[in-house]
Order: C-alpha cells, then sequence, then structure tokens
C-alpha cells in the first residue's frame, strides 16, 4: 500500500511539473496572441488612415480634374476669340492652345492619378476587411488560450485536491504501520507470556501429579495405622480380660 501511495505521490509530482510547465506555456502564448492583436489594431489604424488620406488625395485629384476640365473650357472659348479679334488675337490663340494642352495633360493625368487611388481605397478596404476576419480570428484564439488557462487553474486546483489526499492517505498509513507495530509487539510479548503461562500450568500439573502420588502415600499409610492400630486395640483388650 506504501508503495502504491508512494507510486501514486510521484506521478502526481509528475503531472504537477506539467501542469506547471504548461501554465507557463499558456502564459506565453496568451501573451504573444494579445501582442498580435496589439499590433493588429495598431495595423488597423494605421490602415484606416491610409484609406482616409487616400480619399482625401482622390477628393483633390477630382478638384484638379474639374479645373483642369473648366480651364480647358476657358482655354477653347479663347482660342475662339482669338480667332475672331485675327491678327491681334494671333499671340494670345497660340497661348490659349498651350493652355488647353496643359489642361488636357492634366485632366488626363489626374484621371491616371484617380484610378490609381481608386485601385488603393480598394485594396485598403480588402486589407481592412482580412485585417478583422484575422481579428475576429485572433479573438477566438484568445478565447480559446483563455479558456485553456482556465482549464488549466481547474487542473491545479484539482492537483492541489488530490495532493492534499495524497497526504493525507500517506499520514493515515504511517499511521496504520505504527499501529501495526504496536499490535505485532504486544501480539509477541502476549505469545511470550502465553508460552511461560503454559510452562508454568504444566509445572503446576506436574506438582499438583506429584502431590496427588503422595498423598495416596499418606492415605496407605494411614490406612495402615489405622489397621496397627486396630490390631493395637486388640492386643490391649485381651490384656484386660
Amino acid at each position: 500500500m506504501t508503495k502504491q501511495v508512494q507510486l501514486v505521490s510521484s506521478g502526481h509530482l509528475d503531472v504537477n511539473e506539467l501542469r506547471i510547465s504548461n501554465r507557463d506555456e499558456i502564459g506565453t502564448l496568451a501573451s504573444s496572441v494579445n501582442q498580435i492583436n496589439v499590433s493588429r489594431l495598431e495595423m488597423e489604424k494605421v490602415i484606416q488612415v491610409l484609406g482616409q488620406k487616400s480619399e482625401q488625395i482622390g477628393n483633390v485629384i477630382s478638384l484638379i480634374t474639374n479645373i483642369a476640365a473648366q480651364t480647358n473650357l476657358l482655354a477653347l472659348n479663347a482660342a475662339i476669340e482669338a480667332a475672331r479679334a485675327g491678327e491681334h488675337g494671333r499671340g494670345f490663340a497660340v497661348v490659349a492652345d498651350e493652355v488647353r494642352k496643359l489642361a488636357e495633360e492634366s485632366s488626363r493625368a489626374g484621371g491616371q492619378v484617380h484610378d490609381l487611388i481608386l485601385d488603393i481605397q480598394l485594396e485598403v478596404g480588402k486589407t481592412v476587411e482580412a485585417m478583422e476576419r484575422n481579428g475576429h480570428a485572433i479573438g477566438q484564439g484568445l478565447n480559446l488560450v483563455n479558456q485553456a488557462g482556465k482549464a488549466f487553474e481547474e487542473i491545479t486546483s484539482g492537483v492541489d485536491q488530490v495532493s492534499e489526499q495524497i497526504q493525507t492517505i500517506s499520514a493515515a498509513i504511517q499511521e496504520m504501520n505504527a499501529s501495526t507495530d504496536t499490535l505485532l509487539h504486544t501480539a509477541y510479548h502476549a505469545e511470550q507470556a502465553t508460552r511461560e503461562s503454559e510452562a508454568h500450568a504444566q509445572n503446576v500439573a506436574a506438582s499438583a501429579e506429584e502431590q496427588h502420588a503422595s498423598m495416596e502415600e499418606i492415605s496407605s499409610a494411614a490406612e495402615t495405622l489405622a489397621k496397627m492400630a486396630e490390631n493395637l486395640q486388640s492386643v490391649v483388650n485381651r490384656f484386660k480380660l
């Protein structure tokens, strides 16, 4: 029984060490997941700011495109007025044409930038959605880690209770062993006393037998003396006659 308790106690120590190791690992994992979640939230904020900035840039590009369109329209009107002015408006017509070309190039460049901004906004939106999904997954992972931590805390409580029970059982077994030793010691002395009593009884029986033999001898002698007394009395009676 003691060996079995020692084996259980040894197994409990192994489980306790494993529990402590796993608890530390879960704590490290929880810390890592929390750090990942914090980093994700920071990146999400940065991406949101990037999306807002790209939207602002898109608005500015739209404004530039509108200005370029209006400038182009004004350049066309200026070219028409320069043509009406004839020779006096020829130089102005050249300037108006250059302004029109510049407005067209600005409009094309603005359109290209606008398309790029739209692509960036689309990718930012996809990234935000992906990070939100990752955030949900991280949240679930963190919940699982917390649940695992609670489960290990319950295991810790159970292991501590088992440890207390093992200590109680071990103490009870030690008391039983001590009581058994005392009982064996008492039984040994009782056996010794019994043997001594048996030897004394045998001595008493032998003495009784000897006394019985002596009594029989005394009784026989008494009977002999009685007969001798009777004979003596008969002789005395004869002399009296």
